[in-house]
């Protein structure tokens, strides 16, 4: 069952749920020695386990705090009492009062949890049935497919064999016309003596010494990389067995951060929960008290459960992956022109990264729901951050097969950013944000300007003295840019950043009240 405390003051009061024998702790400073408590302000509940209270009896306790400093978490300043005059005295208020309305309810049982459950689990595993089922249909279509090409390229070749054979039964036929004459002896021994494999090909062949090979063409990148018009096939010039090497580190790298980030969180949450049973303290853990189901050891099941999603989701993202690389394996295998030279080249080592960190979100943020509050936010947000960067450089890759990313490189921008989200939670303030509105104008310009001249503008500390002397000289070309439809995306784009950051600030001091969430909002939209 549930208490809910409901009242229209702000007052701060604790509502203590104790088990009803003596001695009752009614008075501020021993309520919190027995049973559960929090702190409340206008609403509150209590969710109230049988196995706490074995007679199933339990008393509701409430008390209204000298001040308020426990539900603000600040400090209230107190006068001293030999400081106090007479009037203020008289006009301060001694007499705290509160009126407050409890409620008890009954909520879902135990025994009624796995309707919500399956449901949850049938709906998701609704998506893995649809998914079998089109690559079903797509496996069979594709066989039917192979068919119809197999008898087509066989009625080719038969037609071929035919034709082949007609000028053989033509000679034989002009031959035999010459029954009896000595030319024919001659003629057909000099046939029959020369097989087919030695009939001289055309002389218009060409001789492969004729031809240009074009070497280097691989190492010259300069010459494409300045087209103006500039195609996917381009600039995938790199070998793809380099390439995939290279991409295969991001899974690798991801399974480890996942592996020493995910074990010491699980671990202090699982801390924090254990203490709160213990001491009763519900203010240790930010729950939304008027839904949380617990079950077992966990104070709100349903929030930790809900996660599942993301578990799920990410496996059946893992399993198509899996399925589409197998697939191009199979057509690499088999020398099919059509998968080597057509189309994106297709590398896979980012999408395995994408939906690991995809089911370490959901982990994480299990973990977090666990006993939510300020000290372990992170665990909810960090694989936020892995998840829209490797999506943003999984589009780039798309279209720039050989311009990766590291990936030692990138997992440490990745680090950074999370590292600045951290500071922005723990030490708020408006120089903090200045900062960091100057670190992401220049970051934006940096990263602009590596896209715009696609790697041949180098990143390094004298760039400002080059961008300086570019402007002086080229200002007046920057009316007709080279390459028009870079500069067009990546303007949008730059200006959509900057007035997001400047729409920020629109809520900023709600974020330097110290709230997670709004810093968290804030930063997703510079982002």
């Amino acid at each position: 069952m549930r208490v809910k405390a409901i009242s229209t003051s702000d007052v701060c009061t604790v509502i203590s749920v104790q088990p009803a024998k003596c001695p009752v702790y009614d008075q501020h400073r021993n309520v919190e020695f027995l049973g559960q408590f929090q702190t409340v302000t206008k609403q509150g509940a209590i969710t109230v386990q049988k196995t706490n209270y074995p007679g199933g009896y339990f008393f509701v306790v409430v008390v209204v705090q000298p001040t308020d400093k426990d539900c603000l978490g600040k400090a209230v300043h107190l006068v001293p009492i030999q400081n106090m005059t007479s009037q203020f005295v008289l006009h301060s208020d001694k007499n705290r009062s509160k009126e407050i309305t409890i409620t008890v309810e009954t909520i879902l049982p135990l025994s009624e949890y796995w309707k919500p459950i399956v449901t949850t689990v049938a709906v998701l595993l609704s998506f893995y049935v649809i998914t079998g089922f089109i690559i079903l249909v797509q496996s069979k279509r594709k066989k039917a497919q192979d068919s119809e090409n197999l008898e087509e390229q066989v009625r080719i070749l038969g037609e071929e064999e035919n034709r082949n054979s007609i000028p053989f039964a033509q000679n034989q036929t002009a031959g035999s016309s010459k029954y009896g004459t000595a030319g024919d002896v001659s003629g057909n021994s000099e046939m029959r003596s020369h097989p087919l494999s030695q009939i001289p090909e055309h002389e218009a062949d060409l001789d492969e010494d004729d031809i240009d090979m074009l070497e280097d063409v691989n190492e010259e990148k300069e010459i494409y990389r300045t087209k103006t018009a500039i195609c996917v096939g381009d600039l995938a010039r790199k070998k793809p067995k380099t390439l995939d090497r290279k991409y295969k580190l991001y899974y690798w790298n991801i399974l480890t951060i996942a592996v020493f980030y995910a074990l010491p969180a699980v671990q202090l949450v699982m801390t924090y929960q254990a203490v709160l049973n213990m001491s009763g303290n519900e203010d240790m853990c930010y729950y939304n008290f008027l839904c949380a189901m617990p079950l077992g050891q966990i104070s709100a099941f349903n929030n930790v459960f809900s996660n599942i999603g993301y578990v799920m989701l990410g496996i059946l993202y893992l399993m198509i992956v899996w399925k589409k690389h197998h697939i191009h394996k199979q057509a690499m295998t088999s020398d099919s022109e059509k998968a080597k030279t057509c189309g994106i080249p297709k590398h896979f080592g980012m999408f395995y990264a994408l939906g690991i960190a995809l089911v370490m979100e959901g982990v994480l943020s299990a973990s977090y729901h666990v006993c939510p509050n300020s000290s372990n936010y992170q665990f909810d947000t960090a694989f936020m951050y892995i998840i829209a960067g490797l999506g943003m450089l999984m589009l780039y890759q798309q279209r720039h097969p050989d311009v990766n990313a590291n990936a030692y490189a990138a997992f440490a921008t990745f680090a950074a950013v999370i590292f600045v989200a951290f500071l922005g939670v723990v030490f708020v303030s408006i120089y903090f944000y200045i900062a960091f509105a100057v670190l992401h104008v220049i970051t934006c310009l940096a990263v602009s300007t590596q896209i715009y001249y696609m790697g041949t503008w180098k990143l390094d500390l004298g760039m400002f003295k080059r961008a300086l002397i570019i402007i002086r000289t080229e200002l007046c070309k920057c009316a007709k840019p080279v390459y028009i439809d870079r500069m067009i995306v990546l303007t949008v784009a730059n200006a959509i950043n900057w007035s997001m950051l400047g729409g920020s600030d629109v809520g900023f001091m709600e974020v330097v009240s110290g709230s997670a969430s709004e810093w968290m909002t804030a930063g997703v939209c510079m982002d």
